[in-house]
């Protein structure tokens, strides 16, 4: 399925389906489960917690590429889109995407020096 959503609403129609799809897709006619980075750790569930923290061991980040040098527009879309309200916009967003952890947004803005 080329969107996480469909993927969803095919799974949530045959009750002997599984499938792979984003957290955020969830609905009440199908079920999350919790999975383990290998057979020695715990389960954890994708909660927005959880993926926010790295727990939940399959998790995948939306990517800015940037052509060096870095000019100053992108330089101060980028400090915009890791700053706090940057951040909120992400998280409000229709697709509902997880904004990035203070120190994970910090560290990407370290990145632009």
């Amino acid at each position: 399925m080329p969107q996480s959503a469909e993927l969803v609403n095919k799974v949530a129609a045959d009750s002997s389906a599984i499938g792979f799809a984003a957290a955020m897709r969830a609905r009440p006619e199908v079920r999350a489960l919790a999975i383990a980075a290998d057979e020695r750790a715990e389960p954890v569930a994708p909660t927005c917690e959880s993926i926010v923290a790295g727990r939940y061991p399959l998790d995948r980040h939306l990517l800015i590429y940037l052509p060096r040098p870095i000019t100053r527009l992108a330089r101060e879309f980028v400090r915009y889109a890791l700053s706090r309200e940057g951040q909120q916009a992400v998280a409000a967003s229709p697709q509902r995407y997880l904004p990035l952890s203070a120190p994970d947004a910090a560290v990407e803005l370290a990145k632009l020096e």
